[in-house]
């Protein structure tokens, strides 16, 4: 019996008949100009969801993006943009994001399998930054996930000292504009999932947070 065919027997966390949620890879960008190109993460198959998360130095919004399925884009610095995709079997090498107006761009591609999309909250902005707190989602079925972005408008900033449970996933601390964490946390109970929080290691800029939620496939 091959490993897929064995696993979706045992399930997740020993129950029948569904697929634990798997991370895979993330692969990340940053520029200035209008367009942010990111890489497919490495490994991704058919059938893997993958999740755009881009932001912009100032307030912006987001175009094109053929294929993929918007799911939130803030407009207001960072300017969070939130797509989902199902690979096919040709996926390309590189997708691209197209922003409003030329700026500092950054994003990240995060792929997962026996995924699928489930939710997204409400994104939490603020004129400071320090302690942020995402709203709370909820998840719609058991063995579940969540990913939580916490962005800040300039760069050169970092993130620490996530709510208890985040796995770090992908970060952009450098020269690139906004600066950004992404953090996963997987196996979770339907409902309501509390908040979560990450903290900025500068108090100026405008940050924003959002949690994301997906289910087995």
């Amino acid at each position: 019996m091959d490993p897929t065919s064995l696993r979706m027997i045992q399930g997740a966390s020993g129950t029948g008949g569904v697929a634990a949620i798997e991370f895979v890879a993330s692969a990340q960008a940053g520029t200035a100009a209008s367009t942010l190109t990111i890489n497919k993460p490495a490994g991704v198959q058919s059938g893997d969801l993958l999740i755009a998360l881009c932001g912009t130095k100032a307030g912006r919004t987001w175009t094109g993006d053929t294929g993929w399925t918007e799911v939130i884009d803030q407009g207001v610095a960072p300017s969070t943009r939130v797509a989902y995709l199902i690979a096919g079997g040709s996926e390309p090498a590189t997708y691209t994001f197209t922003s409003s107006s030329s700026d500092a761009l950054s994003g990240v591609i995060a792929a997962f399998r026996y995924a699928a999309y489930d939710t997204i909250g409400t994104i939490s902005t603020t004129a400071t930054s320090g302690v942020q707190t995402a709203p709370a989602i909820t998840l719609s079925t058991s063995s579940s996930a969540i990913f939580a972005f916490f962005a800040n408008s300039n760069s050169d900033r970092s993130w620490s000292n996530p709510t208890s449970g985040l796995v770090s996933t992908a970060s952009d601390s450098d020269t690139d504009a906004p600066s950004w964490a992404l953090y996963r946390e997987l196996d979770l109970s339907s409902g309501s999932t509390g908040t979560r929080s990450a903290t900025c290691s500068s108090t100026s800029g405008n940050s924003g947070c959002i949690l994301v939620g997906i289910k087995p496939a």
